[in-house]
C-alpha cells in the first residue's frame, strides 16, 4: 500500500518584480508560455511550465495570466482567479469541471488534471486549485505530497 508524505509548501516568491496585483508578479519566460499553464521559477530565476514528476518543477509558483514567447516578461498569478474563454491547452477541454479539484499534471507540462495522480511511482501530488465556473479558475499554492511505493 503507497504511503504519502508532505514534502513541503511554497512560502513565497523570489523572481521577478511585484505588479499592481499583490497576488501576481512577473518573471521573464525561459520557453513559450501559454496562458493558464501552471510555472515553475528555475535556479536563474525565470519561469518554465511545471510538471509533476520531478520535485524541483513541481512547486508552481502560479498561473501564466496572458500567453507569452520565450525571452519576454510574464504575468503569474500566485493566488486567485483566472479566467479563460477557453482552457484546452491546459485541461485537454475547452472548458473547467465547475467545482472539480484540480492537481499538477505529472505527464503534460503545465497542465492540470482532475484525477489525483497517483498512478506510477514517483509522482508527486500537488494540489493547484478549484474550479469556480467553465471559464474561472481559482488557484491556490497547495500541500506537495509525493507518493511512495
Amino acid at each position: 500500500m503507497p504511503v504519502l508524505t508532505r514534502a513541503y509548501v511554497v512560502g513565497g516568491v523570489s523572481a521577478g518584480g511585484a505588479s499592481a496585483d499583490s497576488n501576481s508578479f512577473t518573471a521573464t519566460a525561459a520557453e513559450d508560455l501559454q496562458a493558464g499553464k501552471l510555472v515553475y521559477i528555475t535556479g536563474a530565476g525565470t519561469a518554465m511550465h511545471a510538471r509533476a514528476d520531478v520535485f524541483a518543477s513541481t512547486v508552481a509558483i502560479g498561473m501564466v495570466e496572458e500567453a507569452v514567447t520565450s525571452g519576454n516578461t510574464a504575468t503569474i498569478r500566485t493566488h486567485g482567479s483566472v479566467t479563460l474563454v477557453n482552457w484546452s491547452a491546459v485541461v485537454g477541454s475547452g472548458s473547467l469541471s465547475v467545482g472539480s479539484l484540480y492537481f499538477l499534471s505529472p505527464t503534460l507540462a503545465g497542465c492540470m488534471t482532475t484525477t489525483t495522480p497517483l498512478a506510477g511511482s514517483g509522482h508527486y501530488i500537488a494540489f493547484v486549485g478549484i474550479a469556480q465556473s467553465a471559464q474561472t479558475f481559482h488557484f491556490e499554492r497547495g500541500q506537495i505530497l509525493r507518493r511512495h511505493s
